[in-house]
């Protein structure tokens, strides 16, 4: 049997946990009308934002009256939109009838015509999404990684005025809570400040350990035990079972005290290199502080706010200011365990800051 756990990039995974948001999107998609023009989609990396955007346009494509376009957010953002806009063959045709001359744009089509002729990419996009509303379609573009830009800042700007003229146009972006945040602050952009924001949350513990324990065939013991060693991180879900599913087809019991202490070795390895070096390069300073004062208190265990507080030297105000900025990331969440206690939302990276990083 193939190994049916992959930890592959953007690649939805044969043993897939849809997120709870995916029902909101869809709900809100499947109306004539759908409320919301536009979400954006934020996580810790691994959290599964580009699986759940892939998850999403494969859904969406398969609805009729939908088109999907993915736009890469590197280059000319307006060029990419005005060339797969055009490859919809509806609009194609649309645009060859009215006799409109595309030629400008790279696409390699000119229709020779007098008044109806475009002189600007933005109208040439106008003309298309008019195109689709007299047919009674409706776009979703799709943006993955998205971060500040010049391009991304025109291709904003033009984003806004088209909802403001009711074309049929609607917008989903992933990206990393830091540069969703610096979108949301861009001039002029002023729909992002009210567009929804999905933070993915961890996968369910139980589902996890119900997919373990079919695929592996260990205990239920076993697999909630694994489930645990997870903390609901997607891509340690993916990793964990994809390292125990190649022990177990040597014949090689991943429970047993030896072969634990591999098994755990290449865990954290792996989540140390594909992973928390990347976190942990875009961590602030004062990100930092918060983090090792975590580690120095209470090592992966909940960590009490006053203590924290002292242990940092911050004010009350500072101290709700950073925990929100890593709850935001990703990397931290309020204590199951003790009120008004932080724990670490990613397994083992208490281990790997103390082994790496402190003092």
């Amino acid at each position: 049997m193939q190994n049916p756990f992959t930890s592959t990039y953007g690649i939805k995974p044969e043993l897939y946990i849809q997120s709870d948001s995916m029902d909101d999107l869809l709900e809100n998609f499947s109306h004539d009308d759908p409320t919301e023009k536009a979400y954006m989609i934020t996580g810790v990396r691994g959290s599964g934002k580009t699986v759940l955007l892939a998850d999403l346009s494969e859904r969406m494509k398969g609805m009729s009256f939908w088109e999907v376009i993915n736009i890469n957010p590197v280059g000319d953002m307006l060029a990419s939109l005005a060339s797969k806009l055009y490859d919809i063959g509806f609009i194609h045709s649309y645009l060859v009838d009215a006799k409109i001359d595309i030629s400008f744009m790279g696409i390699g089509v000119s229709v020779k015509s007098g008044r109806d002729k475009v002189f600007n990419i933005e109208t040439a996009i106008e003309k298309m999404l008019d195109g689709a509303r007299k047919e009674g379609k409706k776009i979703l573009i799709t943006i993955d990684e998205a971060s500040p830009s010049e391009e991304m800042e025109a291709f904003c700007l033009e984003y806004q005025a088209l909802i403001r003229e009711r074309y049929p146009v609607f917008l989903i972006m992933t990206g990393l809570h830091q540069n969703i945040d610096s979108l949301s602050n861009m001039k002029k952009c002023t729909f992002l400040t009210r567009t929804p924001r999905i933070r993915l949350s961890s996968l369910d513990e139980s589902s996890i350990a119900v997919i373990y324990k079919k695929i592996l065939n260990v205990t239920k013991e076993n697999s909630i035990k694994m489930a645990e060693l997870t903390k609901g991180y997607a891509y340690a879900f993916q990793t964990l079972g994809r390292i125990c599913f190649e022990m177990i087809s040597k014949d090689q019991d991943p429970f047993e005290d030896e072969i634990m202490e591999d098994l755990l070795f290449q865990y954290e390895s792996e989540l140390i290199r594909y992973s928390y070096r990347k976190i942990w390069s875009e961590l602030s300073e004062k990100d930092i502080e918060v983090i090792k004062a975590m580690v120095k208190l209470n090592g992966d265990g909940p960590v009490k706010r006053e203590e924290l507080m002292k242990e940092t030297g911050f004010s009350s105000s500072m101290m709700n200011r950073y925990r929100q900025r890593l709850m935001d990331k990703g990397l931290i969440t309020t204590s199951k365990e003790e009120y008004g206690s932080y724990s670490f939302a990613l397994p083992m990276f208490s281990s790997f800051v103390r082994d790496y990083y402190m003092d």
